[in-house]
């Protein structure tokens, strides 16, 4: 994949080693043994209400991406995708993208969906997007602390009935300053 960074090893809480790389076409199965292990609250989180299936069409789109209009990235640990994220570009405002996190009930708080989404804010930078926009529940407390933990601005462009609509300003990996990332350059 040209252009596309390549894998990122980092620590996770608890000491394991996390690989960070793009989502590849072959990991289609993976990709779907990792949704089997997220739960019905992280399944509403993520998708804004109950989701038990996802169609044929939903999962080619889920997992065939051109990584520049639409990136994902996975945490890798043991062999097993645990965490995706993804982004993708808005037609009409290329400097504009929709994002969107899942991390596996069993790796939540361990790290990974902080490094992960860090991962997709310096990607859509590098692909010129300014703005990431991110629909989430209000009781999603989770995600709104790891936006927070990020250290990039963000605001709440809009909010009702329980939907948060947030909006992340990317910042180049260059622009994080050393003494806020840890091991491999990550964010702590």
């Amino acid at each position: 994949m040209p252009g596309i960074s390549g894998p990122v090893t980092m620590t996770v809480r608890g000491g394991q080693p996390a690989v960070l790389r793009p989502l590849a076409p072959a990991d289609r199965e993976i990709y779907l043994a990792c949704l089997e292990h997220v739960g019905p609250e992280s399944r509403r989180r993520r998708f804004l209400g109950p989701k038990h299936v996802l169609s044929e069409h939903e999962i080619r789109y889920f997992t065939e991406v051109d990584h520049h209009e639409h990136e994902a990235l996975v945490a890798v640990i043991g062999g097993s995708v645990v965490a995706v994220a993804r982004f993708v570009r808005d037609r009409q405002d290329r400097g504009l993208a929709d994002w969107a996190i899942v991390v596996v009930d069993e790796w939540q708080g361990h790290g990974v969906g902080t490094a992960l989404l860090r991962r997709l804010t310096e990607r859509a930078s590098e692909e010129g997007i300014e703005r990431l926009h991110g629909t989430m529940l209000h009781d999603n407390t989770g995600m709104f602390a790891t936006i927070r933990r990020l250290g990039l601005p963000w605001r709440t462009v809009s909010s009702s009935s329980g939907i948060a609509e947030v909006e992340l300003r990317p910042a180049p990996r260059a622009a994080v300053p050393p003494a806020v990332r840890g091991p491999l350059g990550l964010v702590a």
